[in-house]
């Protein structure tokens, strides 16, 4: 079984036993250690933007600051009977479907995400709404997660 954070464990009915969980991708950084690399560029080479660079240099800080909680806080976790995100501190969005009501459970990538593991889940429930959590890590390990569950649920 999977290892589960205090934040999952606190919302676990009994009997239930974490599958699989995964994370936010640290993909997520790359916002903010964009804005740090041109932050020091604009500082180190061109002494004119050097009053633009503090600004970007505070941005990157706290779109850094931010994406940090928000990498600490999200998790995403299949259980043998409920699938969970959690995602955020500051905009939390949280939800925990029965198994039994999704319908399907959709991974979008693009070639860089195919690569580096990460990709948008998409939870399509009864009724047909729909749950997307970009930027997570192992898409296609917790949609596999997500059909074994079901298939155990079955049988």
């Amino acid at each position: 079984m999977a290892q589960m954070s205090g934040m999952l464990d606190s919302q676990m009915l009994p009997g239930e036993e974490v599958l699989f969980t995964t994370k936010l991708h640290w993909i997520t950084f790359l916002f903010p250690i964009i804005m740090f690399i041109v932050a020091f560029v604009a500082y180190a080479y061109h002494p004119i933007l050097q009053d633009l660079a503090y600004f970007i240099f505070l941005f990157a800080i706290a779109t850094g600051i931010i994406t940090l909680l928000n990498y600490m806080f999200s998790e995403f976790a299949v259980t043998t009977r409920r699938v969970i995100c959690q995602r955020g501190i500051i905009f939390r969005r949280s939800i925990a479907i029965l198994l039994r009501q999704i319908e399907t459970v959709d991974v979008q990538y693009n070639i860089i995400g195919s690569i580096l593991n990460y990709g948008t889940v998409i939870i399509v429930g009864t009724g047909g709404t729909r749950d997307g959590f970009p930027n997570i890590s192992k898409p296609r390990r917790f949609r596999h997660a997500v059909q074994e569950a079901l298939t155990m649920e079955k049988s």
